[in-house]
């Protein structure tokens, strides 16, 4: 019994019982950090300042950057880094659990294409406080754009403690989860919650604004139109008129023709055309607004 207490208190030593040394990853959030630090020196462990020549790092088990940071020392110049090795906070507690400390060795496998990770609810939360920020009013545009969401993922290799969420996927990605239609209703609605709640200024919006443009109505709230009813009523009413005018015109025309030529007075002075044709700008076809229209003057 003894042997055994002996050995979960020495369990974080070498051979040579020197301790183990630790570096806690700033992933790693207060409450956590300090039980981390407890269980890892109340085992023989130590915990150091720095990441130079340690054993293990521990990081967050949710940090997306673990094997970037992995990678990074592993082909770091200096060679102390080699053996240095990434784990989650759980790693620790397990080794407690089992009686033993010892890395999982990496297992090689053949070259395959990396699975595809997966939103999650905390995920599409995020993407829409960031979207609420800078695209509060959908009117604006952006949210379609592929500038918005590469804007994120830069965020997340600046600032990793607080956008460190952006880079587990490419801007493309993000922009296509929020593209998809069967996701965008779900997030815009998700937005416009986020809106008042943050009450973004000016200052922090998305600095493109297709309501800007020239073809934009300067009041862009909504676009003054004439019903479409209205406008296919006043075409309908020019076209029958114009084709009455026609017919008459063919008439007349047949009926001089059977008649024997006038010569022509040069004195007179030329009175214009007889008859005016009027062709109204034509108007767009709505056939939600205008269903009748749509099966009876096609």
């Amino acid at each position: 019994m003894a042997s055994r207490k002996r050995l979960v208190e020495d369990l974080f030593t070498d051979e040579a019982g020197k301790s183990i040394a630790f570096y806690i990853h700033e992933s790693v959030k207060e409450e956590k950090r300090e039980k981390v630090i407890k269980a890892i020196e109340k085992h023989g462990g130590e915990v150091v300042d720095t990441d130079v020549g340690v054993d293990t790092v521990v990081v967050d088990p949710w940090y997306p950057a673990a094997c970037t940071l992995q990678n990074k020392y592993k082909v770091h110049s200096n060679q102390s880094y080699w053996r240095t090795t990434v784990e989650g906070t759980e790693f620790v507690f397990n080794c407690i659990k089992l009686g033993k400390f010892e890395h999982k060795p990496v297992k090689r496998q053949p070259g395959k294409r990396p699975g595809r990770v997966q939103y999650t609810e905390e995920d599409d939360k995020r993407l829409c406080r960031y979207l609420a920020i800078r695209t509060p009013n959908i009117e604006s545009g952006g949210r379609l754009g592929h500038r918005i969401y590469e804007e994120l993922v830069d965020l997340g290799t600046l600032d990793p403690k607080e956008y460190g969420w952006a880079l587990r996927h490419p801007p493309e990605s993000w922009r296509e989860h929020y593209r998809i239609k069967k996701n965008r209703s779900r997030l815009d609605a998700m937005i416009r919650e986020y809106v008042p709640k943050l009450n973004p200024t000016e200052e922090q919006l998305y600095p493109f604004d297709r309501r800007l443009n020239r073809s934009w109505p300067s009041e862009y709230n909504e676009r003054k139109e004439p019903h479409p009813q209205e406008n296919f009523d006043e075409y309908w009413q020019h076209r029958e008129r114009n084709k009455r005018l026609q017919k008459k015109l063919r008439q007349e025309e047949e009926e001089s023709s059977d008649e024997e030529p006038e010569a022509e007075s040069s004195d007179e002075e030329y009175q214009g055309p007889r008859y005016f044709f009027i062709y109204p700008r034509t108007p767009r076809f709505n056939a939600t607004a205008a269903p009748s229209l749509a099966l009876t003057r096609r």
